[in-house]
């Protein structure tokens, strides 16, 4: 297999059956047409592979893309530690390697002789105006609840608090960050997220409804302090944080004190809702003390970044804010530079990005300089997350599908069968005399034709898909085991 640099992902070689008179079979697909068996399938700037586990995802499409990226910027987000297992040796060769472990479960070898940088994500290292920081709460209210086990959906009295919370939480996001220390009128770095969701547990000082602390802490301060008295710029609670964020001149500051002001019922409300968005934060895994806060700057001289999500429902958040993040980063910069490369592997389990997010990146994201590689066990899955709409969007917007032996996408297949023009094939026929004849005639492709084959049974490291290209069917793809390749 070539090592060759290309702007596309990777999806196989081509592998091209002989035609029925024997003669070497010929490509239809538009974007491989010319092309012979053994050369590497003209895919689409997204690609999107489906197969159960054990299929070999990571090890013939996954692995092999990321290695075949080249020095240019990469991300590899998996469960495990598998997939950069299977390629930080060779992605060390193009820039530094960044990891971001947040399943704590990364193995020694893994890292073994390459140098390795432990980074964290700080939502508010990233915020810089009231605007980002109203972005960022409302992609922290979508997504947040999913780590305590809700579906980032939101409904009824459900997404009313959330609305109420959003800007109370973008105060705190900007608290967290750089403010002005009143004496020495000096920006000072806030403590971040993890100040921030300690914050949202506590009103403040000097409740004028009691001293109690339940969810919150009541109330509102009994009067101003005595002008010598030192403002209190560090203490986690909400009067800290509107003091920050007036010191910035943040809009959102009064509307944390307002909602000091507010029923103790109403202020435990909106805490909670600030709390859970935070709240993968608070798992020390990924709060990570002592790793490296994460920039998507780090990215732009080809590093890689490795992203082991874990089993928990904490991963999701992180890593679709860092995501979002990176693509922000990238948009700002279109044209300055090189693309950049997400392959995630068990996306559903381990990014859930808002569909809003990841529909929008497909439709654009060529322009913006994003590619995008998704594993998928089904795209049932899509469905779970986002609901029916959402999931059929991406279906139908996905310019390049790899579907490897059972992974049960019949309505996809058939739905490609249906939307490739008729070509010409040799068909042979019996006369009434058993006699054999041969002619030409144009055919429709059917939805059992275009079912890979199984795996070889020569050679296991050897086995096949079917490449969907723009809707349509695309080519027969052979996928080799990485261990088997240049590439390892």
């Amino acid at each position: 297999m070539s090592a060759e640099i290309t702007d596309l992902p990777y999806a196989g070689l081509l592998d091209v059956p002989r035609a029925a008179d024997g003669k070497p079979g010929i490509i239809t697909d538009e974007a491989n047409y010319g092309r012979r068996d053994g050369d590497a399938a003209m895919t689409a700037p997204h690609l999107m592979c489906v197969g159960k586990t054990g299929s070999g995802k990571s090890r013939t499409v996954l692995a092999p893309n990321c290695a075949r990226w080249g020095p240019r910027a990469l991300v590899v987000m998996s469960s495990k530690g598998d997939l950069s297992e299977l390629t930080i040796r060779r992605r060390a060769q193009f820039g530094t390697q960044y990891v971001m472990d947040l399943s704590g479960e990364i193995r020694g070898g893994q890292i073994e002789g390459v140098p390795l940088i432990p980074v964290r994500i700080d939502p508010c290292a990233w915020i810089e105006t009231d605007d980002e920081a109203m972005e960022m709460a409302s992609l922290l209210m979508q997504i947040g609840d999913v780590g305590a086990g809700g579906d980032g959906q939101g409904s009824g009295d459900s997404a009313f608090w959330k609305s109420l919370a959003r800007r109370r939480l973008a105060c705190l996001l900007r608290a967290g960050g750089f403010y002005r220390d009143p004496d020495t009128r000096e920006m000072t770095w806030g403590g971040g997220i993890e100040w921030a969701l300690e914050a949202a547990e506590n009103v403040g000082p000097d409740a004028a409804e009691g001293n109690g602390r339940g969810l919150t802490q009541e109330g509102l301060d009994d009067a101003e302090p005595d002008g010598d008295e030192p403002l209190d710029m560090i203490t986690p609670n909400w009067k800290t944080a509107y003091m920050r964020a007036f010191s910035v001149g943040s809009r959102h500051a009064d509307s944390l004190m307002a909602a000091r002001a507010m029923d103790e019922r109403q202020r435990d409300s909106i805490g909670i809702n600030m709390q859970v968005a935070m709240g993968s934060w608070a798992m020390e895994s990924t709060a990570a003390p002592g790793a490296k806060v994460f920039n998507p700057s780090m990215l732009a001289g080809g590093s890689t970044l490795h992203i082991v999500a874990g089993m928990d429902g904490a991963a999701p958040t992180v890593v679709s804010t860092v995501l979002i993040e990176i693509v922000r980063y990238w948009r700002k910069r279109v044209g300055t530079l090189s693309p950049v490369m997400f392959v995630l592997d068990e996306f559903v389990n381990g990014a859930q990005v808002p569909a809003r997010y990841l529909n929008r990146w497909i439709s654009e994201g060529r322009g913006l300089g994003i590619r995008l590689v998704l594993g998928l066990q089904s795209t049932k899955q899509l469905t779970r997350l986002w609901g029916q709409a959402a999931a059929d969007e991406l279906r139908a917007i996905m310019p390049a599908a790899l579907i490897l032996p059972g992974a049960g996408e019949t309505q996809m297949l058939k739905d490609a069968a249906e939307t490739t023009p008729p070509e010409e094939r040799v068909v042979t026929s019996l006369d009434a005399g058993g006699r054999a004849s041969q002619s030409r005639q144009m055919v429709q492709p059917t939805h059992a034709e275009l079912l890979p084959p199984p795996r070889s049974r020569t050679d296991p490291r050897i086995s096949y898909g079917r490449l969907l290209l723009g809707g349509q069917a695309g080519v027969r793809v052979r996928l080799l085991d990485i261990t088997g390749t240049d590439l390892a």
